[in-house]
């Protein structure tokens, strides 16, 4: 069988076209490689980095979560926050978010409750006492920790009634807590049917 010359000239020309095409696919294939290989340490790298500042994050969300407490006693022992390690990450969490004024309004406001207060014993003399409330009765659960911050709410906007003031910033504050701790427990309860195949 003869092959004549245009038939020879598209042959070569289709051979040449396919080296070509296959070497252009090979170095297309080696750049897209490198991309890739590029973007997996540009990734990981990014991954690293979120990681770190997730950490740091939690570690200052964590030191503020142990400074409640009033010589030595942390107001969170004995608490569900305690208890269900799931509310206490979540929490922490939720304090590595907040302002450093922020945070240091809801630890007066803690503390106000919790901590210790000056008053008069039987001699006269100023000596340091202890609030009434108890925060292992106050956090014992879930509902009760969202009723303490609803209670300590309703007597700020009571106190500002009677005596003036300002209280739109730390009723806000508040009621960013309370917040929190409903959807805590919305998501806790809607887990739960989850579990049990309840819609």
């Amino acid at each position: 069988m003869n092959i004549g010359t245009t038939e020879q000239r598209y042959t070569n020309y289709q051979t040449q076209s396919n080296n070509s095409t296959k070497t252009q696919s090979n170095e297309e294939f080696s750049s897209a490689l490198e991309n890739f290989k590029s973007y997996k340490v540009e990734d990981s790298t990014k991954t690293d980095l979120k990681k770190e500042e997730y950490d740091e994050k939690y570690q200052l969300g964590l030191q503020r979560y142990n400074t409640f407490q009033y010589e030595g006693n942390k107001w969170f022992q004995n608490t569900i926050l305690e208890k269900d390690q799931n509310a206490k990450n979540e929490f922490i969490n939720y304090l590595s978010e907040l302002s450093a004024k922020d945070y240091l309004i809801l630890n007066g406001e803690l503390n106000s409750s919790f901590g210790g207060q000056l008053m008069e014993d039987e001699n006269g003399n100023i000596v340091s006492g202890r609030y009434e409330k108890n925060p292992s009765k106050e956090f014992a659960s879930i509902g009760s920790t969202i009723n303490y911050f609803q209670n300590e709410l309703n007597e700020l906007i009571e106190g500002a009634r009677k005596f003036g003031g300002d209280p739109s910033y730390m009723a806000n504050l508040l009621t960013d807590v309370v917040n929190f701790f409903k959807d805590y427990q919305s998501k806790e309860q809607e887990n739960q049917y989850q579990a049990l195949g309840i819609k």
